[in-house]
């Protein structure tokens, strides 16, 4: 190995030949062939690589996943991040080509500070792999966000579309049973006095409650003299909730043939505004879930701007209702003097809805989460707790570092905060995570929009 080697990395072009004669005596040559692994993720460093030849990918593992975050080449320098922050590697490196490397001891380190023109090549390098390594989180936990979506939304949007597409095709049949009526009832005083019946009636909260209104209303449509072949009517206006008593005394005076073809028209009115009502509903929510999705994504926003914070966490929990289990409460504890806070909506809202999921894993089939807000003096504090087992301290003490996450990739962010973490404090906010006596607290504090 020659010090021209050397010389061809960037970082080590600039030191004097006495340093680089120096690192050439401590250091150690290092051949790959195709597909051999140069160190692991989660090891110890035992120096810095520079590559001579060859070329090598940079690996990060996730779950029992791993997913590309780079490519070394000829010149570049390998493992100077595990050296830099004192902890253990953070992605794995493997040849992707026969390759070449130089093995520069730890103390090699030490003597890259000491050059100034290479510190600050130094330093150029550790922040842009810094960046690098932060482009790729928050790509991951968009995505992983985008999966929790993307489920969300079919769940959301699932049933109020059938919903429509129910009554639409409901409305079709009752429109053509509507033109086969061979008699209607031609008294209009007695057509309002039906409608009105409508406008009163109250639908059973349950199968006995049905059961119950159809007896009723069976007996009545006896004394008003209609026949068994007409009973069919009973199911119809009891599901509607007409009063028995209601009905007997609108139609007390009807002759029996008015009085059928007044049924029947009752039937077919109250089915159509039953119908309407129910494709109303269903165009509603689908509106809802459209809202909180242009909420959360902010199509085309300007940037920074005054944000309401609890119009962010409901367009979160809109999206994540699917999730919800029946087991499950979510408790509302609003302080309605929160207000604004100044920042970028997509952010803030990515925040919420990665806490909420993190919940909403953690609470099970059966729990609490309380979403908590407080208006402070010059802040604003968002407190998203939920019941379930406590986290370990081992979990807590790494919620925040890149690419942490107890899920498997694709999976969520599983308390992987690192992104949530840049987000808050990008708004000169503060995040912190708690966990004790089977309670977990994630708390928010961002500071208040000036009014």
């Amino acid at each position: 190995m020659t010090i021209e080697a050397l010389r061809a990395s960037p970082l080590l072009a600039s030191l004097p030949e006495s340093t680089l004669i120096r690192l050439l005596d401590g250091s150690e040559p290092v051949a790959l062939v195709e597909g051999e692994v140069l160190f692991s993720q989660g090891e110890e460093p035992d120096g810095l690589y520079v590559v001579v030849e060859g070329e090598l990918e940079v690996l990060r593992r996730s779950g029992r996943d791993e997913f590309p975050l780079a490519t070394s080449r000829r010149g570049d320098l390998i493992g100077e991040l595990a050296l830099a922050r004192g902890g253990t590697r953070t992605a794995t490196v493997r040849a992707a080509t026969p390759a070449r490397l130089l093995l520069l001891d730890a103390e090699a380190f030490i003597d890259l500070l000491t050059d100034r023109d290479s510190a600050r090549s130094l330093l150029d390098l550790v922040t842009r792999r810094l960046a690098e390594l932060e482009l790729q989180l928050r790509q991951r936990d968009r995505l992983a966000v985008l999966g929790t979506l993307a489920a969300g939304l079919l769940h959301e949007l699932n049933n109020p579309a059938a919903a429509v597409a129910r009554g639409v095709e409901h409305l079709g049949a009752i429109s053509m049973a509507w033109g086969e009526l061979e008699t209607r009832p031609a008294d209009g005083a007695l057509l309002d006095r039906l409608s009105g019946l409508l406008d009163h009636a109250r639908p059973p909260a349950s199968a006995l409650e049905r059961l119950r209104a159809e007896t009723e209303l069976g007996a009545s449509l006896a004394s008003l003299g209609v026949e068994a072949a007409e009973a069919d009517l009973v199911a119809l206006l009891a599901g509607l909730g007409i009063a028995a008593s209601e009905l007997e005394a609108t139609l007390a005076d009807v002759p029996r043939s008015e009085a059928v073809a007044a049924l029947r028209w009752l039937a077919l009115r109250g089915r159509v505004a039953r119908l309407v009502e129910e494709t109303t509903v269903g165009a509603a929510r689908i509106s809802e879930v459209v809202g909180a999705v242009k909420a959360y994504v902010h199509v085309g926003e300007a940037g920074p701007q005054d944000v309401e914070v609890h119009e962010g966490i409901e367009a979160a929990m809109t999206l994540l209702r699917g999730r919800v289990p029946s087991g499950v409460e979510v408790v509302r504890d609003y302080d309605p003097d929160v207000g604004l806070v100044p920042g970028n909506p997509a952010d803030l809202n990515s925040v919420w809805m990665n806490l909420l999921d993190n919940a909403l894993d953690a609470v099970g089939e059966r729990g609490v989460i309380t979403i908590r807000t407080r208006a402070l003096d010059a802040a604003v504090r968002v407190e998203i707790e939920n019941t379930g087992p406590v986290v370990p301290p081992e979990v807590l003490d790494r919620a925040f570092d890149p690419f942490f996450t107890t899920k498997e990739i694709g999976k969520g962010t599983g308390l992987g905060l690192a992104t949530t973490h840049a987000v808050v404090s990008r708004h000169r906010g503060q995040v912190t995570l708690t966990s004790a006596e089977d309670r977990t607290v994630a708390s928010v504090s961002l500071p208040r929009a000036r009014r």
